[in-house]
């Protein structure tokens, strides 16, 4: 466990905000018409997730998350036996083994790097939100390959994402889906590369290809490693 320290408050606040006003810029700048779409949606994407996620105080789950990584930043327990504390009852031990490591590896080595201020774990899941937004527009994207009218629509899928109560929630308190829905939507992703390889192509592309298919099963178990829940019923085939 840690205390909280707000001396890197004002350091986390600036980039918080102007990352994804970057990532924003870069997406408008092949079509200036979208940029009145483009702005609705980063703006509601910024005031859904970041007043709740700077304020002090965070759901009980991504509290524990955080302590969990931050103690496995100090030394304090293995990736394969993450710790608490001492008087953590749900396991016989001060040992935290409800859920796979791999969260905790990764915000870990994010507190490692950053310090150990309350910001670092709200900066990596808002972090992945932004991952996530870019994933489902690169998805977007490949399945509308065909159709440049449609594709020109990728803000809307993001916006109908982060408008779901539950999605924007999960940004606001560190959970692990956050982390695992980046594995998710990369196996996807991968799975539809492969679906879309040329079915001209020579046999050393085809071969090539399968590239996609090994990244989305890496992706899915990557998944599954960040999470006890996930579920993959589009893209299991691909183990």
């Amino acid at each position: 466990m840690y205390e909280k320290d707000t001396r890197y408050k004002g350091f986390w606040i600036q980039p918080c905000i102007f990352t994804p006003l970057y990532l924003f810029t870069l997406a408008i700048t092949s079509n200036n018409k979208l940029l009145p779409f483009w702005f609705i949606t980063i703006s509601v994407f910024i005031a859904l997730i970041l007043p709740t996620l700077i304020k002090d105080g965070m759901f009980m789950d991504g509290q524990l998350y955080a302590c969990v990584s931050k103690n496995l930043a100090d030394g304090l327990g293995t990736f394969w036996f993450p710790f608490l504390c001492e008087t953590c009852w749900n396991s016989g031990s001060g040992f935290f083994l409800e859920h796979p490591p791999l969260v905790y590896g990764i915000q870990s080595l994010f507190f490692k790097s950053l310090g150990d201020s309350i910001y670092v774990e709200r900066f990596y899941s808002f972090l992945t939100a932004i991952i996530t937004a870019y994933l489902i527009l690169l998805t977007w994207k490949l399945i509308l390959n065909d159709n440049s009218e449609l594709r020109k629509l990728s803000w809307l899928p993001v916006l109908f994402w982060i408008i779901t109560p539950v999605c924007f929630w999960s940004y606001q308190n560190n959970v692990q889906e956050n982390t695992m829905g980046i594995f998710t939507l990369a196996s996807v992703y991968f799975t539809l590369k492969w679906l879309n390889a040329d079915g001209s192509a020579t046999l050393t592309v085809k071969r090539n290809t399968l590239i996609y298919l090994f990244l989305s099963g890496a992706s899915i178990f990557l998944a599954t490693f960040s999470s006890n829940s996930s579920v993959f019923p589009s893209s299991s085939f691909s183990l």
